[in-house]
C-alpha cells in the first residue's frame, strides 16, 4: 500500500477496527494502513484509543506485599512506587505515586529533594 500523508476519516475508522481486533501490532497496522509504526502509536494516542482485554478489564485485587512490606517486580505496575528496597532480593515500596511521578511521596523527597536548586546536596 503507498505510504499516506494525511489521515481522513475512512483511514481513521479503518485505524480504530484494526486496533480493536486486537490481532494486529501497530507496526501491522502501519504496513496495512500506509503509515510508520510510530505514526500508528501517536495516532492511537492521540484519539486515546484502549485496547483493554476483557480479562484486564475484570476487577484485579492489587498484589499484596510480601512479609516485608515491600512489592517484587512482577507486582509494580505504574501507579506503584519503584523505589527499590533490599540488597541479595530487591523489592519496591508499591505506595501509590505522585501524579506524574515514579515514587511515593516520602521517595520522592528523599530522591529530589535533598538537592538544592544548584544540582548540590542539601545538609
Amino acid at each position: 500500500m503507498s505510504r499516506h500523508s494525511k489521515w481522513d476519516d475512512e483511514l481513521i475508522n479503518k485505524l480504530k477496527e484494526l486496533y480493536n481486533e486486537k490481532k494486529y501490532s501497530t507496526k501491522q497496522i502501519g504496513d496495512m494502513l500506509g503509515f510508520s509504526k510510530n505514526a500508528i502509536v501517536g495516532k492511537i494516542h492521540r484519539l486515546e484509543l484502549n485496547r483493554v482485554s476483557e480479562e484486564e478489564s475484570s476487577y484485579t485485587a492489587k498484589p499484596q506485599p510480601n512479609k516485608e512490606g515491600n512489592y517484587k517486580l512482577e507486582d509494580i505496575d505504574d501507579t506503584m512506587c519503584v523505589w527499590p528496597h533490599g540488597e541479595e532480593v530487591i523489592t519496591f515500596c508499591g505506595k501509590s505515586v505522585m501524579p506524574g511521578k515514579h515514587y511515593c511521596k516520602e521517595h520522592f523527597e528523599k530522591a529530589y529533594l535533598r538537592f538544592n536548586k544548584k544540582g548540590t546536596k542539601k545538609e
